[in-house]
């Protein structure tokens, strides 16, 4: 009894470190005329020695409504040393079972059937757990007592793999964060029973477990290396996963992972990835970003533009660029990056030519942009980008963002953004730095809320004076009331 205890703890301790081998050749089964069965993968660690029997063919040809493994089988090879034929026992055997996608304790002298691996469609697999073979064998034999009827899989070549990287809790936080790639991030099975990462390393994309939950598996182990497509979100790898050795292909959509292989597919939901990014310039001692005009002399803009600034100049005013009026904040709203700024000199403020919309758009829905984006280069003329909404939440499901396919670089932010009617439906706030043409605009009714809270809505403009206009007209009327804003230390 102590001896059989001992053997499972070392199970349990030891598989966190295996190191998978593949089978490069196909095993070679003697004749039996009811049991047939592929040997789906061999792994080793410091401790045990892992067999996984696929048994999908086996339950597919009809040959069988059942399967058993007895606990006289035994796995045998030469001493690469000695010459000496070495013959092991099982210590334990497993089942896979897809509703937790886990290997699970099973017994031995037992009789399973398909259902007993989980609902269909499924990778029926028993795992065998045997001692540790020695280094540099090549070759294994497994045979199962019981004479003519037994298992019998001859001449089993394997091949150990080279090891792969290990990756630190911090190291994979800062590979995900420095991964441009939209996909890179934390992605967490639909059972919650455990967490994979994705990013790039020196040019090469990597699954990586991340927890301590994956059976077999260890924190921070590459789980598989992955290989890009003619398609921006479809990777082609080698799942080491389930038992069954099989090439897989991993899809990124709407924020799911899935990863499938030639009889399952796997689903994981992104957790946490690479930010998105304030469209913000790097600030040295001056920079610039966009805003626009409410009444009475009110700006907006993003509270990332004007966060940090000693000195605040407003430029457009009335279309004017040959004087800037300073600016004092008045009201932030750092969650939602919004910021209220009073022009504090005196000016003739004409009343905006646009009116305030705050109920939710719809996706597809037509809209444009109005900014003064990399004014370096681009030069100070305003600048028009279009596009649509692509989507009604912003990065990772944020509520208070929309996302949106116009065009948006640095010094675009805390510009407007108008429908074709010409009503303010957003404020350009961020865009994503792993993709392109991915904009996210802080919806309106967070900005009335901003508004109500430092003065009340009477200075939200309700002019409804571009709403027939064509698109050139209405920029021709509202580019006056869109300001570019200067900050400095």
């Amino acid at each position: 009894m102590k001896l059989k205890l001992f053997f499972l703890l070392l199970l349990v301790t030891s598989m966190a470190n295996c190191i998978h081998a593949q089978i490069t050749i196909k095993p070679n089964v003697e004749s039996q005329k009811t049991k047939f069965v592929d040997i789906a993968l061999v792994a080793t660690s410091k401790h045990v020695t892992i067999v996984d029997i696929d048994l999908l063919k086996l339950f597919q040809r009809g040959l069988a409504v059942w399967v058993s493994l007895n606990s006289e089988t035994t796995l045998s090879y030469q001493d690469p040393k000695t010459g000496e034929i070495i013959s092991l026992k099982p210590i334990a055997v497993q089942r896979y079972f897809k509703c937790s996608g886990k290997f699970v304790s099973a017994n031995f002298d037992t009789r399973y059937i398909l259902t007993d691996f989980g609902e269909a469609p499924v990778t029926p697999v028993l795992r065998l757990i045997f001692p540790e073979i020695e280094n540099g064998v090549n070759n294994i034999s497994i045979k199962e007592s019981g004479g003519r009827k037994a298992w019998y899989w001859n001449h089993i070549k394997i091949r150990r793999v080279e090891k792969r990287f290990d990756y630190t809790p911090e190291e994979i936080e800062n590979k995900i964060s420095n991964t441009k790639n939209v996909y890179a991030g934390k992605y967490e099975r639909l059972d919650n029973s455990f967490q994979l990462a994705f990013f790039q390393d020196n040019g090469v994309y990597y699954l990586v477990i991340n927890d301590d939950n994956h059976l077999g598996r260890s924190l921070g182990e590459t789980l598989m290396v992955l290989r890009e497509t003619a398609y921006p979100n479809v990777y082609f790898g080698e799942s080491w996963d389930t038992g069954v050795c099989d090439k897989v292909s991993v899809t990124f959509e709407d924020g799911v992972m899935s990863v499938k292989d030639e009889h399952n597919v796997r689903q994981y939901i992104k957790m946490k990835g690479t930010d998105s990014k304030k469209i913000e310039p790097e600030k040295g001692s001056g920079w610039s970003g966009s805003g626009f005009a409410l009444k009475d002399g009110y700006v907006v803009t993003n509270y990332h533009v004007v966060n940090d600034a000693k000195s605040i100049e407003i430029y457009g005013v009335n279309g004017s660029f040959g004087k800037g009026y300073k600016a004092s904040v008045v009201g932030v709203d750092k969650i939602s990056d919004l910021a209220l700024l009073k022009i504090v000199e005196n000016a003739n403020f004409e009343n905006p030519p646009y009116s305030f919309y705050s109920p939710m758009l719809d996706v597809g829905e037509n809209i444009y942009v109005l900014g003064y984006p990399l004014i370096q280069s681009m030069g100070e003329e305003i600048k028009l980008t279009n596009g649509i909404i692509s989507s009604r939440s912003g990065f990772e499901g944020d509520i208070t963002t929309y996302q949106i396919s116009a065009p948006i670089q640095p010094g675009n932010s805390g510009g407007p953004m108008f429908d074709l009617q010409g009503r303010l439906v957003g404020i350009v706030c961020a865009k994503h730095s792993g993709a392109e043409n991915v904009g996210y605009a802080i919806k309106t009714s967070y900005l009335k809320n901003l508004v109500e809270t430092v003065s009340s809505d009477l200075i939200l403009p309700i002019h409804e004076g571009t709403v027939d206009d064509e698109l050139k007209e209405q920029v021709k009327v509202l580019k006056k009331c869109v300001y570019m804003i200067r900050c400095s230390k």
